[in-house]
């Protein structure tokens, strides 16, 4: 089955990097639903073979933008400044953004990470269906194991502005998703409370909105004070199947 992955637009990042001067430190979140930026908000949105251009917010079509190769079927993709990462069950890659041309960088070492994101010093990390927390080398793909979850990562990672890293969980492989706080030092989840959904397998910051993508296509946002999604749109694609 496919999983519907989520990661920044390059235009967003750049746009962030380069508003407000850069010299006022970011806020902590303190919890609610947040604001997205101004304009239409994009970001990319992977299924296990394709490459798509979402629109979060705004008035945009959703487009694809590219067919990946190499047949590898990736669980998750986080993006380092212009270089797009992603993990299979058994790997680590690259994807090209010029032509999706997907390349192995080399053996993560764990067969069931499913959640891959980048922090602003570009670290990458990793969640498993087996609830651990990995910090993944991008030279060679060693996935090394941080920390227990306490819990089992249902789909994807994401770090605001302020360097706060979120993640959906569940008890148990089956279970309705929640949200949750993730201590990048020691993996520890603490959670936040339910969404309402299953499948939340992409999040992404937009401003101090979290967005999510399920599985069937729908786009949320997510209250990161309580873990409450709303539903914002249907994309109307036909992610069906889920990985």
């Amino acid at each position: 089955m496919q999983k519907l992955l989520l990661l920044s637009g390059l235009s967003a990042t750049l746009l962030v990097a380069c508003g407000g001067g850069g010299t006022t430190p970011p806020k902590e979140d303190n919890g609610g639903p947040g604001n997205p930026p101004p304009g239409d908000a994009r970001a990319y949105a992977v299924t296990g073979n394709a490459l798509y251009s979402i629109v979060l917010s705004g008035t945009g079509q959703d487009e694809k933008k590219f067919d990946l190769k190499g047949g590898q079927s990736l669980t998750d993709v986080a993006l380092d400044g212009t270089e797009l990462y992603g993990v299979t069950f058994s790997n680590l890659v690259r994807i090209s953004l010029s032509n999706g041309a997907v390349s192995t960088v080399g053996a993560l070492g764990a067969g069931d990470i499913n959640a891959l994101t980048a922090d602003a010093a570009g670290n990458l990390y990793g969640a498993s269906t087996g609830g651990q927390f990995y910090k993944i080398n991008k030279t060679t793909g060693q996935a090394t194991v941080v920390g227990p979850l306490g819990t089992l990562s249902s789909g994807d990672l994401a770090f605001n502005a302020a360097g706060q890293l979120y993640g959906t969980v569940r008890p148990t492989l089956f279970s309705p998703d929640s949200l949750a706080r993730i201590d990048p030092a020691t993996g520890q989840a603490t959670v936040i409370g339910g969404t309402g959904k299953t499948d939340l397998f992409a999040l992404k910051f937009q401003g101090s909105a979290l967005y999510a993508l399920t599985g069937s296509g729908q786009v949320l946002t997510l209250n990161t004070a309580t873990g409450a999604a709303t539903v914002v749109r249907e994309t109307g694609l036909s992610f069906t199947g889920l990985q």
